[in-house]
């Protein structure tokens, strides 16, 4: 109830917070703990409602296109793979380490996906202002 309230006073409609904690329960902690017990369906299906849930997510369908690699359903997982760089996936160095698209990685989809992968620009450090070197 605390967080009904504290939702309630920041403005937060309650529908949008279940919405929410339904989107963070399905696209991490669901899958995360059926990816640990190779249980690649089930993980599938929460992040088919996680990417329901948030269509804008990449992440939700990355990890829909590792479940789906997983379980040997290659088209599935290059379409959901397809639909994460669409959305803006920008971290190319996870298509060429994660080891749940190792199935996909010879295939020429999936290269011409990776090649489509832009790198997050690399956060430059502001120089100190004089005030904040003090001690």
């Amino acid at each position: 109830t605390t967080r009904v309230a504290e939702s309630r006073s920041a403005g937060v409609p309650e529908e949008a917070r279940v919405v929410e904690d339904l989107f963070t329960q399905s696209v991490f902690y669901r899958p995360r703990d059926f990816f640990q017990r190779h249980d690649y369906r089930r993980a599938a299906l929460c992040l088919e409602i996680a990417s329901a849930l948030k269509p804008e997510s990449w992440r939700a369908r990355y990890d829909l296109a590792c479940a789906r690699a997983r379980l040997g359903e290659t088209r599935q997982a290059l379409d959901a793979l397809k639909e994460a760089v669409d959305r803006g996936l920008d971290e190319p160095k996870l298509l060429s380490t994660d080891p749940d698209l190792e199935s996909l990685r010879k295939l020429p989809e999936f290269q011409e996906l990776a090649r489509r992968v832009p790198s997050r620009a690399p956060v430059t450090p502001t120089p100190a202002s004089p005030e904040s070197s003090r001690p």
